[in-house]
Order: C-alpha cells, then sequence, then structure tokens
C-alpha cells in the first residue's frame, strides 16, 4: 500500500494506525521517503523514544484530526516540550510540529515549548485571512 505513495518526498503516517511503526518506518525508507509521525492528542510520545532518531518530523495533534474549528489542547504542550528535550539530547534533527486549533494566541506557547512549524487551518480562514497570517507569522521568534 505505501508504494502508492513513492512519489511523495515525505510520508507521514498516524502511529496509533500503525501494527508495527518500526517496520513502517523501515518500508517507507525503503522507497527513497523521508519520514514523518502523527501523534494524537491522546497518545504519548514516549514509546516513541527509540524511533526518533528515525524520522525527519513529528507533529503533534492538538485536536482530534477530522474535524476543523475546535479549541487548542494546552495539554499537548507537555508532548511537544518533552520531544524537544529529546531532540537536543540525542542531537537529533527532526522537525517539531503542532496541528490543531493554532492562532494567534496558541502559537505563542507551541513555540515555546519548542515547536518548529505549524499546521493552520481555520484561523487563516476566519475573519480577515490575511490578518490572521500576518499574526501568526510576527509571534514565530
Amino acid at each position: 500500500m505505501l508504494s502508492l505513495f513513492a512519489a511523495a518526498d515525505m510520508i507521514i503516517v498516524q502511529e496509533d494506525t500503525a501494527p508495527d511503526l518500526g517496520a513502517t518506518i523501515a518500508a517507507i525508507r525503503r522507497l527513497g521517503c523521508a519520514v514523518g509521525v502523527a501523534v494524537n492528542r491522546n497518545r504519548p510520545v514516549e514509546p516513541l523514544l527509540p524511533l526518533l532518531l528515525q524520522v525527519e518530523l513529528l507533529l503533534v495533534m492538538a485536536v482530534e484530526p477530522g474535524f476543523g474549528g475546535q479549541p487548542f489542547d494546552a495539554r499537548v504542550l507537555d508532548k511537544v516540550r518533552w520531544l524537544h528535550q529529546q531532540r537536543t539530547r540525542l542531537n537529533a534533527s527532526f522537525a517539531i510540529g503542532v496541528d490543531g486549533g493554532i492562532t494567534p494566541s496558541t502559537i505563542v506557547p507551541a513555540r515555546a515549548a519548542g515547536a518548529d512549524f505549524f499546521a493552520v487551518g481555520s484561523a487563516a480562514f476566519t475573519g480577515d485571512s490575511a490578518d490572521a497570517v500576518r499574526q501568526l507569522r510576527s509571534t514565530q521568534h
């Protein structure tokens, strides 16, 4: 099934959908793709420790996937902090992202926790979208 996506530069897999995440990461690598792992807000990130040096990206979901406009779950900031600490400790280079509920007021604590990038949906399209994007950019370090 992964071969359908072989033309991609990166494949991001939802960690709780892979029966053997390590084998899935290896299969993606064999296709010549970079690897990302997404983690739902109610799932722990600590079990990913043995795999952190094998991925280019970790995406922490701050909402339940699939429904736009949900509020940001600030409890995910602990996951972002832990990933940032592990990246530093391991001298790794994976990017850390946050997806869901990102607004001008939530991007600041997410960035402070160690997130490098943000997936923005509803915030960019409510009200003046150009103004929302400017606000989001101005809060990044």
